[in-house]
This record gives structure tokens, C-alpha cells and sequence, in this order.
């Protein structure tokens, strides 16, 4: 028999038996979403002020502004900004 992985799948969806097709699948669904609660930080996407999407488009999403030194989150019809503080030490 031959085993398609050379090293442990790291994948939870994967079965044992699962034809290879299937196999291939479950490994890049861990790729294609992200982890509603993720065990590591992530990157956050950084776009400039006169470049932000509508926020009307991105309801509940988090951006960085680097040009206004801000987070900013959508509330579905407005960027609210979160002003960045003091260093953590």
C-alpha cells in the first residue's frame, strides 16, 4: 500500500481509509479558512486610509491603518477607529 503523506497529517478531518481525493481536500480546507479561535497570533490586513474597502462590505472586520497609526473595525456602515497606546512591556 502506498501512503500518500510522508510525515503525520495534521488535519483533524482526515480518516484513516479516506481515498485520496478526500485526503487532499481536508488538508487544504485548513489553508482556505482560518480558525474562528485561533491558538496563535495572526496577521491583520493593513491598508492604508484612502485605500479602506466600504465598510458597509466589511461588517465585524478588523484592519490596521499604518498611515494613522489606528485599528480600525467596521461596523457594518462606518471604520471606527481604536487608537493605539502605550507599548506593552
Amino acid at each position: 500500500m502506498v501512503t500518500l503523506f510522508s510525515r503525520a497529517p495534521t488535519s483533524i478531518l482526515l480518516e484513516p481509509g479516506a481515498p485520496s481525493w478526500a485526503q487532499r481536500f481536508a488538508l487544504r480546507l485548513a489553508s482556505t479558512f482560518k480558525l474562528i479561535n485561533p491558538q496563535a497570533p495572526v496577521a491583520i490586513w493593513g491598508v492604508n486610509s484612502a485605500d479602506l474597502p466600504p465598510a458597509t462590505d466589511w461588517p465585524g472586520c478588523l484592519v490596521v491603518v499604518p498611515d494613522l497609526n489606528v485599528l480600525a473595525v467596521s461596523d457594518g456602515t462606518v471604520w471606527r477607529r481604536i487608537n493605539l497606546g502605550a507599548t506593552i512591556p
